[in-house]
């Protein structure tokens, strides 16, 4: 993924929900008392003061086994009274350490939802095309680059301002960093109208250049939403299968 891990808790609210029991997963997370020294300190303690009252002894000495069994057993029941009271904290803080943090929110596309079986499968097959044909990455030129295609699996997320990732359907970046160089948009007809605009193509223009790949008679509407809703798109494309050939073209339509 592009960047941290952004829309995750704070680290206070993290604390706060892992110190709530059964905050962490709802399976009741509770401070379990370790091992403390604090009951021997106060029976050494009771000890020494016990020694003190042997009859026998100067009165000086006893004077002073009494006092410093007195004070070793304050000393143990102040610090046994802090360690508890203490408890939850520190066990909350190595939950916090220990507990893997959320993973981050996907920004969720709105496309996805309104193709139909037939337009999906018709989206699938021309981004494996236009990412073939027009992103493959590296080259002689950009050894350095990578493209990912994030149908049918998200391979390759990009924080977004807000703190959610977001998936484009081709993501170009350059590697080792991951820096986002292109992001790219291919729509069929179903997906090219104002929700898409606004919901992907203007967030996902923010991002890095951003590309769109539209069917051939979809290319004016295209410019004109972006136009219309002011969306940053650095080119479009369009793209059409010609009838009794599988061979996809491609068409430059417009560019910045």
């Amino acid at each position: 993924m592009v960047g941290h891990a952004p829309g995750t808790e704070t680290m206070e609210q993290q604390a706060q929900r892992l110190d709530r029991p059964g905050g962490h997963n709802g399976q009741g997370d509770t401070y379990q008392p370790g091992v403390t020294i604090w009951p021997l300190v106060a029976v050494l303690g009771a000890a020494i003061g016990v020694a003190g009252l042997v009859h026998g002894l100067p009165s000086a000495l006893q004077a002073t086994l009494i006092a410093t069994g007195v004070l070793v057993g304050v000393v143990a029941v102040i610090g046994w009274f802090r360690d508890d009271l203490l408890a939850p904290v520190h066990a909350a803080r190595r939950r916090l350490m220990t507990t893997p943090v959320d993973p981050p929110a996907p920004y969720v596309s709105l496309t996805a939802a309104v193709r139909s079986e037939s337009e999906a499968a018709l989206h699938l097959r021309t981004l494996q095309e236009v990412a073939r044909l027009r992103f493959n990455f590296p080259t002689h030129e950009f050894r350095d680059y990578v493209t990912y295609s994030n149908h049918p699996q998200e391979t390759m997320g990009v924080q977004m301002p807000g703190g959610s990732v977001a998936y484009p359907d081709i993501v170009v970046v350059q590697s080792p960093e991951n820096f986002t160089k292109i992001v790219a948009q291919v729509e069929t007809a179903e997906t090219v109208n104002e929700d898409a605009a606004f919901y992907e193509w203007g967030p996902y223009a923010e991002l890095a250049p951003l590309y769109l790949y539209v069917p051939t008679d979809k290319g004016n509407e295209a410019l004109a939403l972006c136009r219309k809703l002011d969306v940053a798109v650095v080119g479009i494309r369009t793209w059409r299968y010609i009838a009794g050939d599988d061979e996809i073209e491609v068409e430059d339509h417009f560019d910045v």
